[in-house]
Formats: structure tokens, sequence, C-alpha cells
């Protein structure tokens, strides 16, 4: 069979598979349909509320996760580089935290900035390497996280007296030097001042503590995870929930052979086996939404259900985090067993609205699986539940 310096199909006793011509030899590919799950967070239910319609769309995301499962076939390797470059153009160390206050002060990450390098043969059989530094803004999402609150989208509508919205060169001294408010500068040229004693507002602050914790895993995940999803940018959760790779024989590097293509991916060029590799550069921020396309299972943001309380279970023993990922999240939160007719007590005087926000706010997208739901989630749950209780009890009376 003549087959050209491209690749080039073939059919082996009834098998398709791609052949490609190297300077080594040839190479032959394999394919595979991997499943995934959302049970174990491979999948995650994107809901994003829709004003137009006042409804939740859904969409299926693969998370990091499940890109590190379709990896097992692929073989894409991932190369930490000892330095990055900053925004001033200064080169740092990498990773990179940028941190304020001072020494008489606790630190709070504002964002952090990560560069990974991942190699490996995409589709075609090329060889690529993707050279990606992200920043992960851990300030931006909390000012998101709690507009997104204030505005009713995490949140019953009724719970927006605990927030007021300011011109950010405009709010009053008596708001600023308030020990009760906390002031959330947003962006737009606005700042959101928030009543600290308020049961949303705590649970979202709770959410940031978790997130500065773990900032810079959390970066190093989103990096690794954008990295894999241009490897498999052809890619597509089926209706049977699994995905098709095309896999190629990898090469073993040692130590060396990595330093070297390190550094000559750096330059913008490299060789492997003597085949050229394809160099691909960017510098990213990364965006609310795919902070929480990767981190699913670490914290499930705006995931929501349209079931009523008839789908809620009688009662329910609250199982024990099974991934390290969700321990992350609910780290301060113990694994007692839950009581299930407390939360459908409540959830029958809520309505609609305020049920939908409620369960998305912890991620749980199905009533029906509460019985196999973390008890940090059910905790929670029940909390935010009696906040719109009482929220309804204090505005009528």
């Amino acid at each position: 069979m003549n087959i050209p310096n491209g690749a080039a199909l073939i059919d082996v006793q009834g098998v398709k598979s791609m052949v490609k011509r190297t300077p080594s030899g040839f190479v032959h590919s394999t394919m595979a349909r991997v499943p995934l799950s959302v049970q174990r967070d491979e999948i995650y239910l994107m809901n994003r509320y829709n004003p137009s319609t006042r409804e939740y769309e859904t969409k299926n995301v693969i998370t990091a996760a499940g890109y590190h499962k379709l990896n097992q076939f692929a073989g894409v390797s991932f190369i930490s580089p000892d330095t990055l470059t900053n925004d001033d153009g200064t080169i740092v160390g990498n990773p990179y935290s940028h941190a304020s206050g001072d020494a008489t002060s606790k630190k709070e990450v504002q964002y952090v900035r990560v560069r990974r390098v991942g190699i490996g043969r995409n589709a075609q059989g090329n060889w690529v390497a993707i050279d990606l530094t992200v920043t992960y803004d851990l300030t931006l999402y909390f000012a998101q996280d709690m507009w997104a609150a204030w505005q009713g989208k995490k949140s019953s509508p009724s719970s927006a007296k605990w927030g007021s919205l300011y011109s950010t060169e405009n709010v009053p001294h008596e708001v600023r030097t308030n020990p009760q408010l906390r002031i959330i500068d947003c962006p737009g040229g606005v700042s959101l001042a928030v009543d600290l004693n308020a049961r949303p507002v705590v649970a979202l602050f709770q959410e940031h503590i978790n997130r500065q914790k773990f900032a810079e895993r959390n970066a190093v995940t989103i990096c690794e995870r954008n990295i894999l999803k241009k490897f498999f940018a052809t890619s597509r959760v089926g209706t049977d929930m699994t995905v098709p790779v095309i896999s190629w024989p990898q090469v073993d590097l040692d130590l060396q052979q990595i330093d070297n293509i390190t550094r000559a991916v750096s330059r913008g060029s490299a060789v492997i086996d003597g085949e050229e590799v394809i160099v691909e550069s960017a510098v990213i921020e990364a965006d609310q939404d795919e902070a929480e396309a990767a981190l699913a299972g670490e914290y499930d943001e705006d995931q929501a259900s349209d079931s009523d309380d008839d789908d809620l279970p009688a009662s329910v023993t609250g199982t024990k985090t099974k991934t390290a990922q969700t321990k992350t999240a609910q780290a301060d939160i113990s694994d007692d067993a839950v009581d299930l007719s407390k939360i459908r007590a409540i959830y029958r005087k809520c309505d609609q609205d305020e049920r939908k926000a409620a369960l998305a706010s912890v991620g749980i997208t199905d009533p029906k699986a509460l019985p196999e739901a973390d008890p940090a989630k059910l905790k929670l749950l029940l909390t935010i539940l009696q906040a719109h209780i009482e929220d309804k009890e204090n505005t009528s009376s």
C-alpha cells in the first residue's frame, strides 16, 4: 500500500485505523470510546440562567477529571517550566501567586498564574506542544459569585436586601466604615456592600476561603484542562455518554530530553525523533465558566433542577466524600448523618424559584439522588432553605 507522508485511513480486518509515515517508520492509531460519568465528576451539567426565559439551560461539559480520563488513552505528557512571564514582562517563578495585605494582616491571594506545556500527538498523528499560561483570578470570581447571588441567580430574589449597590467612586463613608458590611468591587465601576451576617454571604465567603486554600492546585487543574481540550477539540460527548478518542504511540522521554524539549518549545520550535513539533503558545485568563467546568467536584455551582418536592426521598443518611476534590470544597463540614425529613418540610414551604436556586447553590442536579449526596451539600441546602423561609417571615412582618 502506498502511504503518503501525511496520515491515511486503512481497513484491517474490518477495523478502521490511521497510519502515518514518520522518519523512524510507520505508526498507526487506535480508536476507543471512553465512557464518562456525571457521578464521577467527569461530566459537569453546567446550568446558566436565561433572564429572557427565566429558565436554567443545561449543557454537558467535560471536566478536568473527564479530560484526564480521556488522556489515559491519548498519552499527552505535561511539563511544568521553572518560570513564566508576568503581566509587567518580568520573569517570575512558576506558579506565581499575587497576594494583597502586609506583614501585619493575613494575606489574601488575589490571583494565581501558572504555566504548563502539554506534549503529545493530536488526532491526525502530528506531534503538538501546547505552551499555556493561565491566570486564575480569585478576586474576580468572588465578585461575580456575590453579584449573581445578589441578583437572585443563586438565591431567592427576596434576599437582595442583604446587599446595596453603589458607584465605586461614591460609596458613602458610613457604609465603608460599617463593621457589619463588606465592600465588594465589581466590574463596571460599581461596588456591592453586603451584610456579613447574611447566610448567603457567609456561604460565599466560605467558598472563597476554600479557593484561597487550594488556589495553585486549582490553577494547574484549569490550565491542564484547557490544554487537553485543545488535543480533544473534535471529541464530543455522545448520547450514550461516551467520547471517541484516537490515540497514537507515544515516546518515552528521559529528564534531559524533557528539559531540552521545554527549552525548544519556549523558543517556538522543537523536534522529537526527527519529527517537527507543532508549537502553540497562549496566555489566557480563565473565565468563570472555565473554572467551574474544570473544578466540578471541588465546588459545583449554578446547577439547577426543575423537580418539585414530590421528587424528594423521605429520608437520607449521608455518605462520606468519595474524592479528594470534593473533600477540598467541604473541608470544614463534618460527615454526619442527615435527616432529609427536615429538608423536605422546609422545601415544601419554598416556591419553585427558591427551590431551583437552593439546589443550584449546592450543586445538586436531581433531588432523587439526595440519598447519595455529600452530607456537606445537604447541610448547606438545609441552611439555604431556612434562610429563604426567614426572609419571607421578616418581609411579611
